[in-house]
């Protein structure tokens, strides 16, 4: 079992420990059972057959899951959609998520040492589609 980031080659680990060991190395099965905080347990197969079956989970709770959230004011919601940078606030992380008072996903915004830029922001009523 191993805990790793993004961009670790398991099968390359595995070679390489067999070649230290003298013995050789390979994978007989592999499968990954986390990627950030999305675990096996909330995966589902994609062989499922009916559409109306298949939990999809809601864009707002996994940018909230996988990034900080900020809460936009109403003013700041309009001028994100009108194109237009915010002003940073404390707690700004380098990508953060946008959200409104209603935690609807607004936009996935960076921040610099001054000022808010959009990554993406989402058409109104659109991100939940």
């Amino acid at each position: 079992e191993v805990d790793c980031s993004s961009g670790t080659y398991i099968r390359a680990l595995a070679r390489d420990l067999g070649t230290a060991l003298g013995v050789g190395g390979h994978l007989v099965a592999l499968q990954r059972t986390r990627i950030g905080k999305y675990e096996l347990n909330q995966a589902q197969p994609i062989e499922l057959p009916e559409k109306e079956k298949f939990k999809i989970l809601d864009i707002s709770v996994a940018a909230a899951q996988q990034f900080s959230v900020r809460v936009l004011s109403n003013q700041e919601v309009i001028d994100l959609h009108h194109g237009k940078r915010l002003k940073a606030a404390v707690g700004d992380s380098a990508v953060f998520a946008g959200v409104d008072s209603t935690g609807k996903l607004v936009a996935m915004l960076t921040a610099t040492k001054n000022e808010v830029k959009s990554l993406v922001v989402f058409a109104e009523g659109k991100n939940n589609d």
